[in-house]
């Protein structure tokens, strides 16, 4: 998505601006269904060529400024699910060391089951493979790709992130929460930070949401209206949603010469700690 996105120029958050981003994120998602353990394919070269520039050249051509397209023209061959479960961290010290961090049990409370002994609960990460057949509560079908075998890991939205500067010292840790928005969210955060906002304003900011099943545009209510009816205009099926509902959490530590900025997602009652 990040190489698809810098062949525009994204000075300012506009209609059209924004209807690219959808897309491309409509594209992040197609190319998500590629995914898989990359033991269990007899070759990796699916999954290698997705952060490629060469890659990210065969799919510009496919982005259209004037209207959206159904699922299918992204070409996705799997389903996504949506997971509660998830928290991240992220983290630098004085030194410029830094970490991102996302544990997860995957859906509320896991497989809602304790051990007797220590107290740890268990996780049902196995909701993260595709069943063979079935759709899940949303009506997406599954991916041949993730189908689960043993000692396979099912395919996983998170995206714990530390970005450098080119002469390599530390500029962001990210991450988030979320299932299937954990990586929309933590593209739009960066994207905020591109159009001059701050590390607390690029979290709280609005975001949009599209997965290709449903094919809908899942929109905060603090999303600018005129850009919201500007991609509705462009053929985007969008839905207004509460800002604070179940959805994308982020949390980000970003450093700016001497200063460091943390911030935590208000979403889900955050906040940002320094010792």
């Amino acid at each position: 998505m990040l190489n698809l996105i810098e062949r525009y120029d994204m000075t300012e958050r506009n209609v059209l601006n924004v209807h690219r981003l959808v897309e491309i994120m409509k594209f992040g998602f197609a190319a998500r269904t590629k995914v898989c353990d990359p033991a269990f394919v007899n070759s990796t070269e699916q999954i290698d060529e997705i952060a490629t520039k060469d890659f990210a050249q065969t799919i510009l051509p496919n982005i259209t400024d004037d209207r959206t397209h159904p699922p299918e023209y992204y070409n996705p061959v799997f389903d996504v699910k949506v997971d509660h479960g998830t928290s991240h961290s992220s983290v630098v010290d004085k030194d410029g060391m830094a970490v991102a961090l996302t544990s997860t049990v995957n859906l509320i409370f896991g497989s809602q089951v304790l051990d007797p002994e220590t107290g740890i609960l268990f996780n049902d990460e196995m909701d993260d493979f595709s069943t063979p057949g079935f759709p899940n509560a949303f009506g997406l079908w599954p991916s041949p790709y993730n189908y689960p075998e043993p000692g396979k890991r099912p395919l996983s939205s998170t995206s714990p992130t530390v970005i450098e500067h080119e002469d390599g010292s530390f500029y962001l840790s990210i991450g988030g929460s979320g299932g299937s928005r954990i990586f929309p969210a933590v593209f739009q955060v960066l994207l905020n930070l591109d159009w001059g906002l701050d590390v607390s304003a690029a979290i709280e900011y609005g975001r949009l949401h599209d997965q290709l099943y449903p094919a809908w545009v899942d929109a905060d209510d603090v999303y600018p209206k005129d850009i919201l009816r500007g991609l509705e205009d462009r053929g985007h099926n969008v839905t207004v949603s509460d800002v604070n509902r179940v959805a994308a959490v982020i949390q980000a530590v970003m450093k700016e010469g001497d200063l460091i900025s943390a911030a935590s997602d208000s979403r889900k009652n955050g906040i940002a700690a320094g010792y």
